[in-house]
């Protein structure tokens, strides 16, 4: 997540705040301490514009998803 973040432009208390979620959490969840929930999921996706979330996070090999 911290790639597409990054690639967005944004820093992780821009994220938060756009989301209802400190910087602090935005951090968490970009170093695997922790997830998001789906709703909130889905709304990264819209501020990153990831339109194919699988496809997204397979490129980027450091992601761990369990689905």
């Amino acid at each position: 997540m911290k790639k597409l973040r990054i690639e967005s432009g944004l820093t992780a208390k821009q994220v938060g705040e756009m989301i209802g979620k400190s910087g602090k959490t935005v951090s968490a969840w970009e170093n695997n301490h922790g997830q998001p929930d789906a709703e909130l999921l889905i709304a990264l996706c819209d501020i990153y514009n990831v339109d194919d979330i699988l496809k997204a996070f397979r490129e980027d090999s450091t992601v761990n998803i369990y689905l």
